[in-house]
């Protein structure tokens, strides 16, 4: 997960993917089909463990054609 984002109801996803959901459903959280204010919050922790994963783990990066681990911009 690049950027890991919290919908109002608690549920985490990658924020480009909540954020095109409610772009085309409207304010509908995707997992309880609840009507929400379509707010998106970042999800800290969930980035910083992923991270620190992939930086112990580099194995377990799925790289695409073209991309290297080592130059992932981490924060």
């Amino acid at each position: 997960m690049e950027e890991p984002a919290v919908s109002e109801d608690g549920f985490t996803y990658e924020k480009k993917v909540l954020e095109e959901h409610f772009r085309l459903k409207g304010p509908i959280e995707p997992i309880t089909r609840r009507k929400v204010e379509g707010r998106v919050f970042p999800n800290h922790a969930l980035k910083q463990a992923t991270e620190e994963f992939l930086k112990q783990n580099p194995w377990a990066f799925e790289e695409e054609k073209g991309e290297d681990f080592n130059l992932i911009p981490f924060i």
